[in-house]
């Protein structure tokens, strides 16, 4: 990721960063110096140095009568990043608590291994998955997605998963091996072996999802419907067996 896009992301303007990064050449400079440098007009360039300012990452002294600016050191960016860091988890249960559980769904649709993606990638939010996906699925669900990449992130993020499949092969008695190591439980019903789609519920989710002609996905987000689908699994786990 170049420069501009980064300091993008962590949320400045373009002048902002045309400023910015000048300031880090020059070093000190007057206004007028970073105006003729940068081609920006010398009033929005004291704007700018207001707002840079105010974010942390210009300082001003008076040097013979004249402003002088300064760039905070790069190191500052990472200071300031995890006081948003802070800031954001403070405030997280806060929201949550203003959360209307009656909102309309939202429901995304996704397309192709990209959006099998995010869906899995969308589960690592949650401290616990239910899986229910037919052998046949995750054999496709391979082909079109690095599995073992999610499985490794899903172990650090410390992502637990109860997986129900149905008779199992002799590659799925090779997950009982490694059942505890990779935070999974798993039980089999041969009852959903001639299900088309599979199903995850994760955080306040439920997403479908059919890789067998066209790779689909739809994800629903909303309480009562996940906390609906999770009395489901509930009652498929306990009539599934164990080996």
């Amino acid at each position: 990721m170049d420069i501009q896009t980064a300091l993008e992301i962590f949320g400045l303007k373009d002048k902002e960063i045309k400023i910015y990064l000048s300031l880090l050449e020059l070093g000190q400079a007057t206004a007028q110096s970073i105006s003729k440098k940068t081609g920006i007009l010398r009033q929005t360039v004291y704007d700018t140095l207001d707002s840079l300012k105010q974010k942390g990452l210009v300082s001003e002294t008076i040097l013979s009568n004249v402003n002088q600016y300064s760039p905070a050191n790069p190191e500052e960016l990472n200071n300031i990043e995890e006081e948003r860091k802070k800031a954001v988890k403070e405030i997280v249960p806060k929201l949550k608590e203003r959360l209307n559980i009656t909102q309309v769904p939202k429901i995304q649709a996704f397309f192709g291994a990209k959006g099998i993606e995010k869906i899995y990638n969308d589960t690592l939010s949650s401290k616990q998955v239910y899986w229910i996906e037919p052998y046949a699925i995750s054999r496709e669900i391979i082909k079109v997605y690095k599995l073992k990449n999610y499985v490794n992130r899903r172990i650090e993020k410390k992502v637990s998963i109860k997986l129900i499949s149905d008779i199992h092969s002799k590659q799925q008695k090779e997950w009982f091996k490694t059942n505890r190591k990779d935070l999974r439980e798993t039980r089999f019903n041969n009852a959903i072996k001639d299900w088309e789609s599979g199903i995850v519920i994760y955080s306040n989710k439920v997403a479908i999802y059919s890789v067998k002609d066209n790779i689909v996905g739809v994800v629903i987000d909303n309480r009562q419907i996940k906390n609906t689908f999770l009395k489901i699994f509930d009652v498929l786990w306990k009539i599934s067996r164990i080996s």
